[in-house]
């Protein structure tokens, strides 16, 4: 018997890539009666169901019989043969009814875990706590993204506690994108370089430009850059905490 689930979450990494529309165009290459991408994501908000790109990818893979998925499985994993072939091989171990040696999950998860660590968050929450909005906003962020929940939430959440935590330290109650004179000013008061001081600058400027561009449309946020850009905040706030 087939653990369909079980190949899909290894399948995801790669499909992690793909647009909502993009993967809605492949999927109705096999079946054309599929709704486009825009209804499709319409049908599920009446329906409260989840617009995650990793929750509703599944939903349409896994809803059709298992020759279909199949079918589906393999035109997703003949692009990955050459630049994945392990992991090609793992996935087609499990669609054809076998089990992948528990052994090489474990190995490759020591190596290489792309969830996020809370444990590398643990100093900058605990700095937080005195800066309420902030810790709350970041905590739940970070929550969210490993449990695999809502990207844009997660990036919404990252940037207003931003914003609460710079209005604290600031001062003011300026909007994130209004700061970059003030923080400019506070970190040459506290004799940080000017070459650091416009990174963080800079920072600011992505999770404008990211959530115009790309937040807004939902399908087209990444999993692995929601991660960076977390990873940037926690460097954002350690240093900044500690200066």
């Amino acid at each position: 018997m087939t653990d369909w689930t079980a190949a899909y979450k290894r399948l995801y990494k790669f499909l992690d890539g793909y647009t909502g529309s993009q993967f809605i165009k492949t999927v109705q290459q096999v079946d054309p009666d599929l709704l486009d991408y825009n209804d499709y994501i319409e049908k599920r908000r009446c329906e409260e169901k989840s617009t995650t790109k990793k929750d509703y990818f599944k939903d349409i893979l896994l809803s059709y019989p298992d020759d279909i998925k199949h079918h589906l499985f393999e035109i997703f994993l003949k692009p990955l043969e050459e630049t994945s072939p392990d992991e090609v091989k793992d996935i087609r171990t499990i669609i054809g009814g076998g089990k992948v040696d528990i052994r090489k999950v474990i190995y490759a998860k020591a190596g290489a875990s792309k969830e996020i660590d809370k444990k590398l968050l643990t100093d900058t929450l605990k700095g937080l706590e005195t800066f309420p909005q902030a810790h709350k906003l970041c905590n739940r962020a970070l929550k969210d993204f490993n449990s695999g929940n809502d990207e844009r939430h997660i990036l919404d959440d990252l940037r207003l506690s931003v914003e609460y935590f710079l209005r604290s330290i600031l001062g003011n109650e300026k909007t994130l994108e209004n700061q970059i004179p003030f923080l400019g000013k506070y970190q040459k008061d506290k004799g940080i370089s000017s070459e650091i001081s416009n990174t963080f600058q800079r920072l600011i400027e992505i999770f404008g430009k990211y959530q115009n561009n790309y937040v807004k449309h939902n399908d087209k946020v990444k999993h692995s850059e929601i991660e960076f850009i977390f990873n940037l905040t926690n460097t954002f706030y350690r240093f900044l905490l500690s200066h």
